[in-house]
């Protein structure tokens, strides 16, 4: 993100590694809603998607989607639902 700060704007002081976490999760969302359209599959998703399982399994990026709900819920229900069954699973 070029400008982190900017986040406060619409979320307080978050801390920069929350900054970055949202934004991972965006680059996540943006990624399983291209998949779920059809625009993304194959190869270019099994990489991705392997991707995001390895992300995910740090502990920064699963800290704030099991413990923060405004976090959470900042992302569509589907998209909710994959982390929860796919993600969070690994």
């Amino acid at each position: 993100m070029e400008h982190p700060e900017y986040f406060e704007l619409i979320s307080g002081k978050p801390s920069k590694e929350k900054v970055y976490a949202f934004y991972v999760m965006n680059v996540f969302c943006n990624t399983h809603d291209m998949h779920e359209r059809g625009t993304m599959k194959g190869k270019d998703w099994e990489g991705n998607l392997g991707w995001m399982k390895m992300a995910f399994k740090h502990e920064t990026v699963r800290k704030y989607w099991e413990n923060d709900e405004e976090f959470r819920l900042s992302y569509d229900e589907d998209f909710r639902n994959f982390v929860d069954d796919v993600l969070s699973k690994e």
